[in-house]
């Protein structure tokens, strides 16, 4: 319950500092919706961090190439692989910003160079 009313009233704030309009409140209604779905568990914390990222992306990480490759190298190490999960998740009502799960990335054996140089611009932006 505590949840359902932090999460009203994050939504509450974000319409009136962020296009407050009904189509955004809205997508940001769906968004949270799935991730409670995807993930019962979440916290209030969890959904701070959901809708800060929703709107600034991971300009939390920093514009630094060497510290973004830094946090990932220890997030990827702390990972186990499950190939069975998707790529990424949307994590923004207007789908400028998702979330690379690193579990199935770390799957592909991709290049870590790029989600380094994404984090990178996006951050910059």
């Amino acid at each position: 319950m505590k949840i359902v009313i932090f999460s009203i009233l994050i939504i509450g704030l974000m319409a009136c500092a962020y296009e407050s309009n009904h189509k955004q409140v809205k997508g940001w209604t769906e968004i949270l919706n799935q991730h409670l779905e995807k993930y019962p568990d979440m916290q209030a914390t969890d959904i701070y961090k959901l809708i800060y990222q929703g709107i600034c992306g991971p300009g939390h990480l920093g514009a630094d190439t060497e510290m973004i490759r830094k946090y990932l190298d220890q997030e990827l190490s702390e990972v186990d692989i499950n190939p069975d999960l998707p790529l990424m998740e949307n994590i923004s009502p207007d789908s400028e910003f998702v979330r690379v799960n690193l579990k199935k990335f770390k799957s592909l054996k991709l290049p870590d160079d790029i989600i380094v140089q994404a984090i990178h611009k996006s951050s910059r932006s």
